[in-house]
């Protein structure tokens, strides 16, 4: 079995023309590690994280970021684009920096978290953290934009999350877990919650998954895209399998959308990015190199391509609320 030792401080990232970064343009999170063996069981303890800047071809610009983690409890250490102006980054430690335009650590953001799995943001510029602590102990953290709680919700988001642009239905894989006898089985089904009602909602589709790390993301017309280890499928807005494609080479952290939502990108372990078409599935791109040993644990686009940042009223598919004016 394989545990990752990894971290949880939030950077604040002011994005500036000083940065050369450019909508469309790619930040890929990763880490150097370490393998540590016992004779049963390997950890992977990271020993230096790094960003990197693409240009929105996929051609490597600069490292814009280092820094050493604080090892603590799993984590995905998610980079997200909350607007075109600021990025957040899961990094080390357990509270929430903003990072200065000169890269220098600035004020607290926020309260303390433990493992951070997921990042989004909403049209109003809040910012909603997925703070995973084990099984049936998870919570997902409202904010504002200094960093305020406004609410909390007791969710287990131990993998990715997404927000519609109804503004309160929150998409996520949640782990389950059933005993039988001395046989546990475990498995993500792909659930929703009503954030402004503080309610559970219908799944969204019946259809079980593995339980190797799952991300996914709400496309514009309400289906969703969903990276669950080597397989990466698109299903519509009733939950309906579109299409699917499958790469034993692919690393199962990297999901990203352009700005228009048109293509996607996701890793490999071979070190190289990919650009698929998001319509088919088809490749567009790649394989494009990134640097050997990256060890990718997210990434994002500038200004990509994220349902909750559109404050409109979506009227099909399942995750959608019907009690809407």
């Amino acid at each position: 079995m394989h545990k990752y030792i990894v971290a949880a401080l939030i950077l604040v990232v002011t994005v500036s023309a000083e940065a050369g970064l450019q909508r469309g343009d790619l930040l890929l999170a990763g880490e150097r590690s370490v393998d540590l063996y016992n004779g049963f069981s390997h950890w992977f303890v990271p020993v230096e994280y790094f960003v990197d800047h693409y240009d929105e071809r996929g051609t490597f610009m600069k490292r814009v970021l280092t820094g050493t983690p604080v090892p603590t409890e799993f984590t995905l250490n998610p980079i997200e684009s909350i607007d075109e102006k600021t990025v957040l980054f899961a990094a080390e430690s357990h509270i929430v920096r903003r990072l200065n335009g000169d890269g220098s650590p600035g004020d607290r953001f926020g309260g303390d978290f433990r493992s951070v799995s997921d990042l989004v943001g909403d049209a109003s510029g809040n910012v909603y953290v997925a703070d995973y602590r084990g099984y049936g102990q998870g919570e997902v953290i409202k904010h504002d934009r200094d960093g305020n709680i406004l609410d909390r919700y007791s969710l287990d988001v131990s993998s990715s999350m997404d927000l519609a642009s109804d503004q309160c239905t929150l998409v996520y894989p949640r782990l389950n877990i059933r005993g039988y006898g001395d046989v546990v089985i475990e498995w993500f089904s792909i659930e929703q919650y009503d954030l402004c009602s503080h309610s559970e909602l219908p799944g969204f589709t019946e259809q079980i998954y593995p339980t190797d790390v799952m991300r996914l993301r709400i496309l514009p017309d309400g289906g969703l895209l969903i990276l669950n280890g080597h397989r990466v499928e698109r299903r519509s807005p009733a939950g309906t399998l579109v299409w699917t494609l499958t790469n034993d080479d692919l690393e199962p952290f990297v999901l990203m959308l352009d700005p228009t939502a048109g293509s996607f990108w996701v890793a490999t372990y071979s070190a190289a990015l990919l650009r698929y078409d998001t319509a088919d599935g088809a490749l567009l791109a790649g394989p494009l190199p990134i640097g050997a040993g990256l060890g990718a644990r997210a990434a994002t686009v500038i200004g990509g391509w994220r349902a909750g940042r559109r404050n409109v009223q979506p009227r099909e598919g399942p995750h959608i609320r019907t009690d809407l004016p």
